[in-house]
């Protein structure tokens, strides 16, 4: 969620000094889902391993460092 307030700043050009940290009241890990009816149990253990690659070579960090720009930095992200 904070990542795409840090993305709609940056589209409206507000300078990052003028925005600061946002209060994180709360903080979860994200979850894949499956529908019922169509999950597959190796693709499920594929797609769980490439998001665990992704994350260790910083790979999402970086997805989110690219969309949320200077403001996510200079925030303290």
């Amino acid at each position: 969620m904070r990542e795409s307030l840090y993305y709609g700043i940056r589209m409206e050009g507000i300078a990052p000094q003028r925005v600061g940290d946002f209060l994180a009241l709360e903080s979860r890990q994200a979850w894949l889902h499956y529908a019922n009816g169509s999950y597959n149990a190796a693709l499920a253990q594929r797609l769980a391993a490439a998001l665990r690659r992704m994350r260790d070579a910083g790979t999402i960090a970086a997805i989110i460092a690219r969309n949320a720009g200077d403001v996510a930095r200079t925030a303290g992200r």
